[in-house]
């Protein structure tokens, strides 16, 4: 198994489709709003848990993909566009998160 993150801007889905997302990846335990670790601080996750990720883990975050290769290497890194695509959950091209058109 490996480590899946899955990384995207804030309400753009990946709490929402967190259960459906680990099924497809195939993941034991999902890490919502993963933080990496700053200057000597352990990674951290939304509810201020310590959260050492792990192999079989499904990791949602809004961490950049360069932080996340940085803390995490070695883990497959997928934006949330991506994964809400394999999931069916939106088409190609189609806006992600809670912004509104005029």
């Amino acid at each position: 198994m490996t480590l899946i993150v899955i990384h995207g801007q804030p309400a753009s889905g990946k709490t929402f489709h967190a259960q459906f997302l680990r099924r497809a990846y195939r993941c034991l335990r999902i890490l919502d709003g993963w933080k990496p670790p700053r200057s000597g601080l352990h990674a951290t996750c939304d509810d201020g848990t310590f959260a050492a990720p792990r192999h079989g883990d499904l990791v949602l975050t809004t961490a950049s993909a360069d932080a996340i290769a940085r803390a995490l290497p070695g883990a497959q890194i997928i934006p949330i566009e991506d994964a809400l695509i394999a999931l069916n959950a939106v088409r190609p091209g189609a806006p992600i998160g809670l912004e509104t058109t005029k």
